[in-house]
């Protein structure tokens, strides 16, 4: 699949979605879900053709998010911060920095190829929980969420 973002795309009978990966230009890379709920697409989840429909589908979201991912980690802490910082424990307060150097970005669900959550771990500050950003097709945040 030259050219395609998605590494590795499969489907997974279990979860009956498209799990691939994408690498950001800073290096690292995560694991994309992609939900279409498609009946003729997902009937035959692993012709080659099906493929290159999930991967063209998904490629102008898939770019938009390479290009913008320090700003996610920027959200996430905007989101998160005040929470760690204001909770009761005794520990000191940390900086936006901070706060953006221990979180990871995890994984990235697409839904029909417009609107998608992007999880983060948490780096140990909330007990292990996963740091969920929603977005709708607009690239705006719609809310937030821990799982875990």
């Amino acid at each position: 699949m030259a050219g395609h973002l998605l590494e590795k795309l499969r489907w997974d009978e279990h979860l009956t979605w498209w799990q691939g990966y994408l690498t950001f230009p800073s290096g690292r890379f995560v694991t994309v879900f992609v939900h279409q709920p498609d009946d003729q697409i997902s009937a035959f989840p692993n012709l080659p053709e099906t493929l290159d429909v999930v991967q063209a589908a998904s490629r102008a979201l898939l770019l938009w998010l390479q290009q913008h991912e320090q700003e996610f980690y920027l959200i996430v802490a905007s989101e998160f911060l005040t929470a760690y910082n204001d909770n009761e424990l005794d520990r000191d307060r940390i900086s936006v920095e901070e706060f953006v150097a221990r979180i990871r970005m995890t994984g990235i669900t697409l839904f029909s190829y417009q609107t998608y959550d992007i999880h983060f771990s948490d780096g140990g500050m909330f007990g292990g929980h996963a740091l969920i950003c929603v977005f709708d097709e607009n690239h705006q945040l719609t809310h937030t969420d821990m799982w875990g």
